[in-house]
């Protein structure tokens, strides 16, 4: 841990944040942040140096509603977020009238469910198909977040959808960093040549093994000029290889970027250094059309999010220069 990477070099295309979690302990319980080492709120401030996607961070059952309201009047109050991933209300319960009543709220532009704790077979079940198939009927994409071994059942599970809506699979389906990928990279390559599918490069920092976790590296608050955390060359190794694979298998068009800040990083890394990280260690692979794909189009072409918006708040987020916040 002595060695640290050198800070990433900016690059000058416009920069959509797809996968950024708010919480406040104070006004909602999302209970297990709590047990989990992060800070016990985190807010979207008129600094926030990106555009952004807003997504639901599993607020306890039954105030589904309250979060994604605060989430609108987060969103109501700054043109940085240009859209809301909000959480399944009541879960597999949950009614083709539900999805049409999110479909019909403004900023709404996705849906989540976390089914990483479902149990063996419970992922490829007709109440989950059911479910995912009432979110594309009423014209929203649903994010999947699940663990690895879990990813063999996504492809049960897609055989059974009779839809042609997007699955976005958050996290790159959270692969085993520091362990054995075979398994990993075969099941990516099976979800990669279904064209429903779209892969997010985020949450990676959170899934690093506990040597690498990212270290604190100030006391003093995270500015624009500052960084609060570093993180080792050995890390990089260990998050380049399972993203570039999903790179190479998804093609440019079918990948977007997301800091999964808070929760990647605990609270330490700011939101532009998680990106960055990203395509530094994708960088060998992209040309200029790629970078800017996965840096907003595909975002912006999945979420249905307005490419004007999210060029205008990149290119204006700081007074000083046009470029100073483009990656």
């Amino acid at each position: 841990m002595n060695q640290t990477t050198s800070a990433p070099e900016q690059t000058l295309v416009p920069m959509v944040d797809s996968h950024r979690h708010l919480w406040d302990l104070h006004h909602l319980p999302w209970n297990w942040v709590r047990g989990a080492g992060l800070p016990t709120e985190d807010l979207f401030e008129e600094s926030e140096p990106l555009p952004s996607v807003l997504v639901e961070a599993g607020v306890d059952v039954g105030y589904e509603k309250a979060e994604l309201k605060w989430l609108l009047d987060i969103a109501g109050r700054n043109d940085k977020v240009l859209g809301i991933i909000a959480a399944l209300p009541h879960g597999m319960g949950a009614t083709q009238d539900t999805m049409s009543a999110l479909a019909d709220t403004p900023r709404v532009v996705g849906v989540r469910h976390n089914l990483q704790e479902l149990g063996p077979g419970e992922l490829a079940s007709r109440d989950v198909v059911g479910v995912i198939a009432a979110v594309h009927s009423a014209g929203l994409p649903f994010d999947v977040c699940v663990r690895a071994h879990q990813l063999v059942e996504m492809t049960h599970m897609l055989r059974m959808l009779d839809t042609d809506g997007i699955l976005v699979l958050d996290h790159l389906g959270k692969p085993p960093l520091g362990q054995d990928l075979t398994r990993w990279r075969d099941d990516i390559t099976t979800l990669a040549a279904d064209p429903r599918v779209v892969v997010k490069c985020s949450g990676l920092v959170a899934e690093m093994p506990p040597p690498h976790q990212p270290q604190r590296a100030r006391s003093e608050p995270a500015t624009e000029q500052t960084s609060r955390t570093v993180l080792t060359p050995e890390a990089a190794e260990l998050c380049s290889a399972p993203l570039r694979f999903a790179l190479r298998n998804f093609g440019h068009e079918r990948v977007m970027l997301g800091s999964d800040a808070p929760v990647s990083g605990k609270g330490w890394v700011r939101t532009r250094d998680c990106i960055q990280f990203q395509i530094q260690l994708l960088k060998p692979d992209l040309t200029g059309p790629a970078l800017e794909s996965i840096a907003s189009l595909t975002a912006q072409r999945i979420y249905g999010l307005s490419e004007q918006t999210a060029t205008a708040t990149n290119a204006g987020s700081d007074p000083r220069s046009n470029h100073q916040n483009n990656l």
